[in-house]
Formats: structure tokens, C-alpha cells, sequence
């Protein structure tokens, strides 16, 4: 759902009334973390660093001084310097804050047959909770998320760093209109659909459109070229092409949301730069897997999303325990119940079609894994039950367990990777990395992450910009 549908674009008496009628629900739910104000300097004493970089070994005893947000000294123990604050890291692991590269911060983490409006300053703060640092978002409203991201990084609000794309381009009547006219009633799904999608027609001024985004500081473009539902339109290759000579133009790259094989190869051809999801819809060829090899273009395969759609649709319930702290009961007990979940029949065999691929999206991983695929983490949180923060600890596990990913390299797809590609196209350095000058986005974990995935979920202390992140109960 938009983060726009929030109240601030809506009346209040609006959003009680079709609360009240039973059309959408409400998520008001407080946030799930606080954020401290940043210390003189901050000393973190006798740590193992991972440092973003799978190929480089740990660092043991050493010691990091962050000043003014960034990281101002990195030495072995003792680090001889002043700190108004040190804290003791002893057995545990220090690396960069996780990079989530696929979330809509306005969305809900509801099913489609429980119609909810999504709760921003919640899902932002259940990120920074579960020591995500980072998001990328990839479709709401340009001027909503630029206001967020400046309330983030001025401390007004507890969460990630906040890059985004804005409104998606999509093919007139393709994804995801369809897809809001299941969630919403008339007139919110044609409001929804006219804030959060510019029409990639024809006589789309392609350029214009792009200079919007750069005026709302969008770091990317995003362009839908997947079919959902199946027999829905989707973007050609010579629109796509147009939009991304349009961005390349103005500095911006461009992220296409792809289903099936054939979608790949159109992005691809077309010049994209990032690929939202993996292919899902289809098997993945050699000749396929050949043309992505020699593009390089990363690949953020978001498998959580599609594992809860395939659950969902063969009537299980998708929602782990670590989610429990995050989703709204209402919202909870929704996917528990089977005999509620209505959708059209067009939604349904979409769900039917990525339940009876999901290995097949699962070994289409494992192959671009094999082939040297630079592989991104990403969620798509906090959509069908993917929750916002905890879901990039399941991603982690699947793309170990399902891609064969090493717990290193599943790591470094989740920060030194993704910080990468956002340090080249946002401008800001250091992003993913502990390293001198970087952002003192870390991460501290109890017990070793490389050894065992599932201790990602350790967490000791989360830090955003040098400030000192404190998760609070939830109150569900």
C-alpha cells in the first residue's frame, strides 16, 4: 500500500470512515524503536569485524572510534584515543549495518483479502530494530519518501538510511494497479493508482518524468515490466529502452521488476541496471543465464516474498515467530484464517503459478549463484507477511540454504554489495562497509553469523549514523 495513503494525504474523517465501513483498516500501531542522540565519540572496544567483504578475513581485537557519524579510527586493541562512550565487544562480531535493496515503506505487511493502510513510521522503525541500516525503496510516492528520508537523517524519526525510487513507470493497466484495484475499493484504488504510477505510454515525456524524481532526490528510477496478474500487459522492450536512455541521461540508473525469463532478457537488452526479483515465473535457460553472466547487472532475487505467496496460496500460514513482534494482530490472524482468503480468480492462479515454481525460483538462484551473478538482498518487505526487518534474517537463510550461498557471501550481499551500488549512484561513500570515513551504520552480534546464518538474529546493538538504536517491546 502507498505510503501517500497515509493521513497526511487523506482526511482523517476519510480514513475513519472507510475504516468504519469495513472497506480498508488501520494500522496505528507505535513504533518499534527508539534512536539515541549521538555521542562525542563512541569506542567500540576488542571486536571482530567483518568488514562487507566476503573475501577478506575477520579482523580480531580491534577497535573502532566514530565520531560525528562516521567511522573516524579503526586499529588493533587498545585504540589509544578520547571516548565519551566505550563499549565492550568482546566474543562477538561487528559488521555493517544489513542493506535491504527491495522495500516499500508504505505498503503493509497484510494479505490482498484484508485491505490495510500501511504504517510508515512503524515499518521504518521495525527495520532499524532488526539492525537494518539501510533501504531501498522501490515504489511510493516521490515527494512522501523524500520528507521521510529528511526526518530520518535528522533524527525526527527512528529508522534506516531511506533511498527510494518514487513513482513506478509501468505499462498502462499493468502491475501493480491490478493488484491495488484487489486490495482497495473505488475511488482508494484509483487514488492509489494515480499517486504511486506514471503510464509509460507512447507520448510519455520520459525525461520530464525523470527530472521529477531527481527533484524529490529518488536515487533510481523503477520500471514494472512482470505480468501480475498473468493475463495483464506488460512493459516492451522498446519503452523500457526509452526510459533507461531518459535516466542514463540525467545520472540515474533504472531497476526493472521482472518475472519470468523473457522479462529478464527484455531489461536486459534494454539496458537496465538492477533486476527486482529473481526469475520467478519460468525456468532459466543457459542461453538466459549466458546474457546475464556477460551483463553483470545485479540481481536482488527476494525469495522470502515469494516462498509467503506460495505458502499463502496452497492455504499455509507464511508467518514465522520472529514476525510475530512486528505484524499487526489483525493483519496476523487474517493469514490464519483460510476460509477468508478471497481473492479474484486472476490473483489466484498468480499465486497458484509462483507456489508450483517455487523451486524451480529457488534453482534458478542457485544457478546465478554458480555462474557469478552478483547477488543483492532484498525482501520486498513489508508486502504478504514479509515483515519489515525480520524478513532480511529469513533471506539470509534461504540464500544459504536454497542458493548455496556461503554465510559470508550471504553477508556480503546484505552490505558490502548493495553498499556498493548505492555509494556509486547516491554519491554516498562507504555505504555497506566498516572502513575509515564510512557511515558508522554497524551492526554488533553475539555469537558468529559465519558460521551459523541463523545468528544474524543475535542482535547486541544496532547503530544508524553513529547513533545508538534502542528496540522497544511490542505492543501487540
Amino acid at each position: 500500500m502507498p505510503a501517500h495513503l497515509h493521513s497526511r494525504i487523506l482526511p482523517l474523517s476519510l480514513l475513519l470512515a472507510l475504516s468504519q465501513a469495513g472497506c480498508v483498516h488501520l494500522n496505528s500501531l507505535p513504533p518499534l524503536a527508539t534512536v539515541q542522540p549521538a555521542q562525542p565519540a563512541l569506542l567500540i572496544e576488542n571486536a571482530r569485524i567483518f568488514s562487507g567483504d566476503a573475501d577478506q578475513a575477520v579482523s580480531a581485537g580491534q577497535d573502532v572510534l566514530i565520531e560525528a557519524g562516521r567511522i573516524k579510527a579503526i586499529g588493533a586493541h587498545p585504540l589509544n584515543v578520547d571516548a565519551s562512550e566505550r563499549i565492550d565487544a568482546r566474543g562477538k562480531l561487528l559488521l555493517p549495518g544489513l542493506i535491504d535493496m527491495h522495500v516499500h515503506v508504505g505498503f503493509t505487511e497484510a494479505p490482498p483479502w484484508y485491505p490495510t493502510l500501511g504504517n510508515p513510521r512503524r515499518t521504518l522503525s521495525a527495520y532499524a530494530a532488526h539492525g537494518v541500516t539501510t533501504v531501498l525503496d522501490l515504489g511510493g510516492r516521490g515527494s512522501e519518501l523524500h520528507d521521510l528520508a529528511q526526518q530520518l537523517a535528522q533524527g525526527k524519526l527512528t529508522g534506516p538510511r531511506l533511498l527510494y525510487a518514487g513513482e513506478q513507470f509501468s505499462a498502462p493497466g499493468s502491475h501493480p494497479a491490478p493488484l491495488m484495484k484487489e486490495i482497495l475499493a473505488w475511488p482508494l484504488s484509483s487514488l492509489a493508482i494515480a499517486l504511486s504510477i506514471d503510464p509509460l505510454a507512447a507520448d510519455s515525456d520520459v525525461d520530464a518524468l525523470i527530472g521529477k524524481r531527481k527533484q524529490a532526490g529518488a536515487t533510481l528510477a523503477k520500471v514494472m515490466i512482470d505480468r501480475i496478474p498473468l493475463a495483464s500487459p506488460s512493459t516492451d522492450e522498446a519503452s523500457v529502452r526509452r526510459l533507461v536512455t531518459a535516466a542514463h541521461r540525467q545520472n540515474m540508473p533504472v531497476a526493472a521488476h521482472i518475472g519470468d525469463e523473457q522479462n529478464l532478457l527484455t531489461a536486459l537488452n534494454a539496458g537496465v541496471d538492477l533486476l527486482a526479483h529473481g526469475v520467478n515465473r519460468s525456468g532459466l535457460s543457459a542461453a538466459g543465464l549466458q546474457r546475464l553472466q556477460a551483463a553483470q547487472v545485479p540481481v536482488v532475487p527476494t525469495l522470502k516474498i515469494f516462498n509467503n505467496i506460495a505458502l499463502a496460496a496452497q492455504q499455509q500460514d507464511p508467518i514465522e515467530p520472529a514476525d510475530e513482534k512486528v505484524i499487526a494482530p489483525a493483519a496476523r490472524e487474517a493469514f490464519r484464517k483460510p476460509d477468508g482468503r478471497k481473492v479474484t480468480p486472476a490473483m489466484y492462479e498468480y499465486g497458484q503459478l509462483i507456489a508450483h515454481q517455487r523451486e524451480v525460483t529457488f534453482a534458478n538462484c542457485r544457478a546465478m549463484q554458480q555462474a557469478g551473478i552478483p547477488l543483492l538482498v532484498g525482501t520486498d518487505s513489508p508486502n504478504m507477511g514479509s515483515t519489515a526487518g525480520s524478513s532480511i534474517h529469513q533471506e539470509l537463510q534461504l540464500l544459504v540454504e536454497k542458493c548455496g550461498l556461503t554465510p559470508a557471501q550471504a553477508l556480503a550481499a546484505a552490505t558490502g554489495r548493495p553498499g556498493a551500488w548505492l555509494s556509486r549512484w547516491s554519491g554516498i561513500a562507504g555505504l555497506g562497509s566498516v572502513s575509515v570515513g564510512a557511515p558508522a551504520d554497524l551492526l554488533l552480534i553475539d555469537g558468529d553469523p559465519l558460521q551459523d546464518i541463523r545468528a544474524s538474529r543475535n542482535i547486541s546493538l544496532v547503530l544508524t549514523a553513529g547513533r545508538k538504536v534502542t528496540a522497544l517491546p511490542p505492543a501487540n
